[in-house]
Order: structure tokens, then C-alpha cells, then sequence
């Protein structure tokens, strides 16, 4: 088990859900090198549901765009376009820079 795999029972234990969604995304992001599509989908799937939970709409944009890339890389380009699309949307209301 890689220590990052501890990281979602430690965010349940220290408290907020950002904690736990943080953890998450960063999970999502590690699970495609390890060839894990199902995992990945399914830790930006919960990951999505708890930011949109608390209303956290910079996170929301982020899986979003983390699901737009699976769908690019599974050749759905007019998923992935609504779903950045949304994600940008989302950035915008929040007003979120990007670099």
C-alpha cells in the first residue's frame, strides 16, 4: 500500500471535508500511472460529490476537468469539451486565476 493510500482515513479523522477531497484529487492524479481508470474515475466521481457537498465550486471545476481528461483520453472529445467548459464556467463564478 503506498502511504498516499492512507491519506483518505486520515482525512476523515482530522475533520474537514477539504481534507478529505484534497486527498482525493491527489489520488486521482497518481492512479492513471498506475493504469487504475476505474479508481481514477471513480476518486474524481466522489471527490466531485464532496466539493459540491460544501459548495466548494474551485474544487467542482477541478474534477471536472480531471473527468475531461479521461474522456479525452478515451477519445470523447465532446465530453470532455462540455466538461471544461463547466469547469471554466465554475472558475470564472469563483473568480480563480489561472497561471
Amino acid at each position: 500500500m503506498h502511504l498516499a493510500e492512507k491519506g483518505p482515513s486520515l482525512a476523515r479523522e482530522i475533520g474537514p471535508a477539504i481534507a478529505l477531497y484534497v486527498t482525493l484529487h491527489a489520488l486521482a492524479a497518481l492512479a492513471p500511472a498506475e493504469g487504475a481508470r476505474e479508481r481514477t474515475m471513480w476518486l474524481f466521481g466522489e471527490g466531485l460529490i464532496l466539493s459540491a457537498e460544501v459548495e466548494d465550486d474551485s474544487s467542482v471545476a477541478y474534477y471536472l476537468e480531471g473527468l475531461a481528461a479521461i474522456a479525452v483520453s478515451e477519445d470523447r472529445v465532446a465530453r470532455a469539451a462540455r466538461l471544461w467548459e463547466a469547469a471554466e464556467a465554475l472558475l470564472e463564478t469563483a473568480e480563480v486565476s489561472r497561471v
